[in-house]
């Protein structure tokens, strides 16, 4: 499934990495000090919630294997 990332810099100058899908049973996001750090974020956020709902899609977004 292809899902949209929308990445937030804060006023902090850190960046926020979060889907545009909503899912039933989790919600996954992603930070760091850089895109690529929440990025890669995001792609652990998306492991961990998988352990918690095992039918969630296979996702599909740039730099997340």
């Amino acid at each position: 499934m292809k899902v949209q990332v929308v990445i937030e810099k804060n006023i902090d100058g850190t960046y926020t990495a979060v889907i545009k899908n909503q899912f039933k049973n989790v919600g996954f996001f992603g930070n760091g000090t850089t895109v690529e750090e929440a990025m890669d974020d995001l792609c652990q956020s998306e492991s961990e919630a998988r352990k918690f709902d095992p039918n969630l899609p296979v996702l599909e977004y740039e730099n997340c294997d």
